[in-house]
């Protein structure tokens, strides 16, 4: 029984030494696994490395790169281009017109490698004699890198610049994106120009700076309408005044306000209220595209809404008028808002053909507020609400069958108008003129002329007259009652005709757009 416990004692130290020799094994099998992977990485890394190295140095004076900004300072903008190397540019290509840097840490800029050597690599947005030489010109123009040139004298047709100690020509159409007023005011500037010929081995160069112009323009416009929004306001300068409306430039991208979005008073054309290179500020109220329309008067309360709270039936104002038309004429009761006076309210008693007869524009006149519709924002006024009505004391000027003086006013084929007070005309029939054998014509207005009044109708406001001489009609004393009644038939026909003719109410003549 003791050897059989021997024996199974060696049995299990047996498997424990070979279990322990296949476990060392397996690491050592690991460690040659880990060691190999280790120095392929290694290879690997290295290979990368040397990779980079060499496509750094194959970057080579006048190739265009892409790097990011690491540091800015007053002096250069520092960039590094990936892993291959690093540069540096100058600050100054860097700022705007305000001298503002437009770049900072984290930002990507694209620009030409103009120097490189062990010490240093430089990049720029142009070729300049600062950094590079005469040699670049024919590379500048294959690759189309931007130069830098002074515009030295003006000649036949355009301009000599100065580029890279070179002679070149820019024709006047391609110095500036607009047209120049004056072409000294370009003399002894310095311009980058894109070189658009290059011919007999740089004896003739011609440049161009508009094209770099409109390619930056370009880039404005692309950036600045990402950033607008309908709704938004913002400062905008007045760069062109049409017949139409204003351009204004809202940084890199034009936009239009109209002349009717311009003022909520009534201007005649935009140069009434802005003047070029004037900053204002604007709602952009429509995009289109790159349409863009604007409006200066929307950022201001419509001063017709504040009118149609203030204003109130029957009140007297104060209002200039701005416009005369067939119906009445428009008056400005305060700044951008105006009103209607109907040519039926122009004047009491007598009737006005046109109303420039009353008034003329530009006058101030005094008026009282008929109506105020607040719903169509309509105003309508009258002048002769103002004037006094003569037949609120017609006992002091007429009574009936006394002889008065008066003047022909009209005469039509159903009688004659006499005026015979101010605010009062009467009417003799054609009738009473055939008794009395009496004819008038066109020719007699004006005329001064004795009538009688017979009748006043101060309930429909209608006076009846008659020639001063009748002859007696026996008749009419046998039947009084009965030729009274015919007179008052006669009279309320013609009247009804007279009153279509030249009495029509037009208060509610139709309103033009305010």
């Amino acid at each position: 029984m003791l050897e059989n416990v021997e024996k199974k004692q060696d049995e299990m130290v047996g498997t424990d030494t070979v279990q322990s020799e296949n476990k060392v094994e397996e690491k050592v099998e690991i460690t040659e696994t880990a060691d190999t992977a280790t120095e392929e990485s290694s290879e690997d890394m290295e290979t990368l490395i040397e990779q980079s190295i060499a496509e750094a140095f194959e970057t080579t004076e006048g190739d265009l790169v892409t790097g990011t900004v690491v540091n800015v300072n007053d002096s250069y903008v520092f960039v590094t281009l990936g892993d291959k190397l690093d540069a540096h540019a100058e600050v100054s290509e860097f700022k705007d017109e305000n001298g503002n840097v437009t770049v900072k840490v984290g930002d990507e800029i694209t620009a030409y490698v103009v120097k490189k050597n062990d010490v240093e690599t430089v990049i720029s947005k142009r070729y300049s004699k600062a950094n590079v030489d005469k040699s670049a010109l024919k590379d500048a123009f294959e690759r189309k890198i931007p130069v830098t040139g002074k515009v030295v004298k003006i000649i036949k047709g355009g301009f000599q610049i100065d580029v890279l100690n070179a002679r070149a020509f820019c024709p006047s159409s391609q110095i500036s994106l607009f047209p120049l007023k004056d072409q000294n005011s370009v003399l002894g500037q310095s311009f980058d120009f894109q070189i658009i010929d290059y011919t007999d081995k740089g004896r003739n160069i011609v440049v161009s700076h508009r094209v770099l112009a409109e390619q930056e323009a370009a880039e404005k416009k692309t950036e600045a309408l990402k950033k607008l929004e309908v709704g938004m306001v913002i400062e905008g300068i007045v760069t062109r005044l049409t017949g139409f409306g204003a351009f204004i430039d809202l940084g890199g991208i034009e936009g239009l306000a109209h002349v009717s979005e311009i003022s909520w008073t009534r201007i005649a054309k935009p140069s009434d209220a802005l003047e070029t290179g004037q900053k204002v500020q604007v709602k952009v109220i429509k995009l289109d595209g790159e349409k863009i329309s604007l409006s200066i008067k929307q950022l201001t309360e419509n001063p017709v809404n504040a009118a149609m709270r203030e204003l109130k039936e029957d009140q007297i104002v104060n209002c200039r008028v701005v416009k005369n038309e067939s119906f009445g004429s428009f008056v400005e009761i305060m700044p951008g808002v105006q009103g209607l006076i109907p040519i039926s309210e122009m004047r009491r008693g007598k009737r006005v053909n046109k109303p420039s007869e009353v008034v003329s524009v530009g006058q101030l006149v005094e008026a009282q507020i008929l109506r105020v519709d607040v719903e169509k924002k309509k105003i309508s006024l009258s002048l002769k609400a103002l004037q006094p009505d003569p037949w609120d004391n017609i006992d002091e000027f007429l009574k009936e069958g006394e002889l008065v003086q008066g003047t022909i006013d009209g005469v039509s084929e159903f009688g004659t108008f006499v005026k015979v007070a101010e605010g009062l005309t009467g009417l003799m029939p054609k009738s009473k003129l055939a008794i009395a054998k009496v004819v008038h014509a066109k020719e007699n207005v004006g005329e001064a002329i004795t009538v009688r009044v017979i009748n006043i109708d101060e309930a429909k406001k209608r006076i009846s007259l008659e020639p001063s001489e009748m002859p007696e009609q026996p008749q009419q004393q046998e039947r009084p009652q009965y030729n009274e009644r015919r007179r008052n038939n006669d009279n309320r026909g013609e009247w009804k005709r007279y009153a279509n003719e030249n009495w029509d109410n037009q208060i509610d003549s139709p309103f033009k757009d305010l």
